[in-house]
């Protein structure tokens, strides 16, 4: 026999409302653009919280929170979330969290079924435009956008029809919020210089964004010139943006106004290469000139067969439908430190044997001494926060521990030397498992390579991504390095 269902469910015309006999009670309204779940705060409770004798929270008021037409997922985990908000174990302790997860993940599942029996009736009730807009926007980026709850975006008809249209304008709309948001955020950090405060992004906090909804609309009216060096479209990047290929990943098109498209690109494994060739590009060594035509040209065909080669050279296989292996492969062509005009075949196969060269460590050190003025004892910059303290792990800290690690470890990370002392990367060395590996941090904390000797992987680079991870989460900058892309 079936276990009744302690959970009561009340339907409305535009909403439901969800009650129980020891749950605060849920209201889920149908609106505009989205759902709006009422109830209380959506906020967990921890050790740290006020609680009265009888184990409610304290100073706790319940605000409504919004979610979009299409994650169903996400709407049943708010709901679940406030339900449970007031849940404590039998004994009348605050739970510890994992606990709380536990209540949690069965609750969505209590209600998971009869919540999508709601959700496919209401959305029914809703505007055809503003479906296929979220339709579109979370197709391609997996995202929740606070534009998507504003009216405006679907008053504004040509713009609602280029989202649906075309898969490029659609990625945009979190893009272009993003953007704005950390425009307002650098713009407080400057603010805030004279007055010499830390500026962590948490004392950075402001009630009202200093930008609306009009100024999001205005840059989407002109998607194409946004991803223009001009800011204006052009026939190749017009070609492109139309026919953008599935499987492009949303954070490699921050980079796309940065480069001026020689051809139009609509292979899924060219465009990537290619934003990938400039997401890897350290901006500020201007020593380096990367062969960006070489990347510019590459057909798939090419690109495929490289990476079978640089997989044989490695000893793993290099996945061409993976974007992480292709990023793999681009930083290993960008490596290669002399001036290259021809195509991708060439750079490959001058980048394995300049690898393979002996005494290139030498010649690393040598260029280092000549044409920057820098020797082994020239110190590298420190990371903006203090040094992780976990075993294993140590920080390189002048030109002769990173020329040293590179020898020892027999890859090119003492080509890094330079950029490490102008503080465009920080490097380390983890020891773990009786394994060894080599770590590049970037500004915005994070990690860019972590390889084994001989370029490969194994438990210690494993070790050493989660742990300094974590550590350099807590970067100023952490999550911020598209800052400046769409100006």
């Amino acid at each position: 026999m079936t276990k009744p269902s302690k959970y009561c469910f009340v339907e409305r015309r535009d909403g439901f409302r969800i009650e129980a006999l020891d749950r605060p009670p849920i209201s889920v309204d149908l609106c505009e653009t989205g759902f709006r779940v009422h109830g209380h705060a959506a906020r967990q409770l921890t050790l740290f919280d006020d609680i009265a004798q009888d184990g409610t929270p304290l100073h706790d008021e319940p605000e409504p929170l919004d979610t979009n037409l299409i994650q169903y997922r996400r709407l049943v985990d708010v709901v679940a979330k406030r339900v449970m908000s007031r849940w404590k174990p039998p004994d009348g302790k605050i739970g510890f969290w994992r606990v709380q997860k536990w209540a949690i993940k069965n609750t969505r599942q209590a209600l998971g079924g009869r919540i999508h029996g709601q959700w496919k009736r209401l959305i029914e009730r809703t505007d055809p435009t503003v479906l296929a807009v979220q339709k579109a926007v979370f197709a391609v980026t997996f995202r929740e956008a606070d534009l998507l709850h504003s009216p405006l975006l679907y008053q504004d008809r040509y713009v609602a029809q280029d989202i649906v249209r075309y898969r490029a304008a659609a990625a945009l709309v979190p893009i272009v919020e993003d953007l704005y948001d950390s425009r307002q955020r650098r713009e407080e950090r400057e603010r805030m210089q004279p007055m010499e405060l830390d500026q962590d992004d948490a004392l950075l906090d402001y009630d009202e964004p200093s930008y609306s909804v009009q100024d999001i609309l205005g840059s989407l009216s002109n998607w194409q010139g946004m991803c223009s060096p001009t800011g204006t479209r052009y026939r190749s990047l017009s070609r492109t943006l139309m026919q953008l290929p599935g499987g492009v990943p949303c954070r490699l098109l921050y980079h796309l106004p940065a480069i001026r498209l020689e051809r139009p690109i609509t292979n899924r494994l060219e465009l990537s290469t290619l934003l990938l060739s400039k997401a890897e590009t350290p901006d500020e060594a201007g020593y380096f000139t990367p062969p960006m035509r070489a990347f510019h040209h590459a057909t798939h065909e090419q690109i495929r067969d490289g990476m079978q080669q640089l997989s044989n050279q490695l000893g793993r296989r290099l996945n061409h439908r993976r974007t992480a292996d292709v990023g793999t492969f681009v930083r290993y062509l960008l490596d290669y430190p002399e001036d290259h005009r021809g195509d991708l075949p060439t750079l490959v196969r001058k980048s394995i044997r300049w690898h393979n060269a002996a005494g290139w460590h030498d010649r690393q050190e040598w260029e280092l001494e000549v044409e920057l003025g820098m020797d082994r004892s020239t110190p590298t910059r420190q990371p903006p926060i203090p040094l992780p303290n976990v075993p294993g792990v140590q920080f390189l800290s002048n030109v002769g521990d990173v020329l040293s690690e590179g020898n020892r470890m027999q890859h090119c990370i003492g080509g890094y030397a330079g950029r490490a002392v102008l503080g465009h990367c920080f490097l380390f060395h983890v020891d773990h498992a009786g394994e060894s590996a080599s770590v590049e941090i970037d500004q915005t904390g994070r990690i860019r390579q972590a390889c084994g000797p001989k370029n490969q992987s194994n438990q210690a680079t494993k070790y050493a991504t989660r742990v300094l991870a974590t550590w350099a989460g807590g970067f100023p900058n952490a999550g911020r390095r598209y800052v400046d892309s769409f100006i």
